[in-house]
């Protein structure tokens, strides 16, 4: 019985992991998009400046920038009004349309992604 309900939790906790993990479709998608849309201005390696600011860390970064916004809201406000939160230092060189470019999907995917990069 207690070998049966080991193996129970086991997968339940593997299931439970592979679910939360950064290689979700949504995420998988959004790292498409972050790469098809994003990556021309902003790096992946967290000492780069192309244009904007590196995206490294901005999960961490995120949720402190604004107060009373978390880090998810913080990254749809910005993607949706980029001149409204411009990182200091940055001149404001962000598409106007981006998040209006880009489909709802699209929008939670790119979300998803750069909650992946703590």
């Amino acid at each position: 019985m207690f070998m049966r309900l080991t193996a129970v939790f086991t997968i339940i906790l593997i299931l439970s992991l592979t679910a939360c993990s950064s290689s979700s479709p949504e995420v998988k998608r959004g790292e498409a998009v972050f790469t098809e849309h994003c990556v021309v201005c902003h790096s992946l390696t967290e000492s780069q400046v192309v244009v904007g600011p590196s995206i490294i860390g901005i999960a961490s970064r995120a949720g402190d920038r604004v107060d009373g916004m978390d880090a998810e809201a913080y990254l749809y406000a910005s993607l949706l009004e980029p001149s409204s939160y411009l990182a200091e230092g940055y001149r404001d060189l962000m598409p106007l349309n981006i998040g209006r470019d880009l489909t709802d999907q699209e929008q939670g995917d790119v979300i998803a992604y750069l909650l992946t990069l703590e």
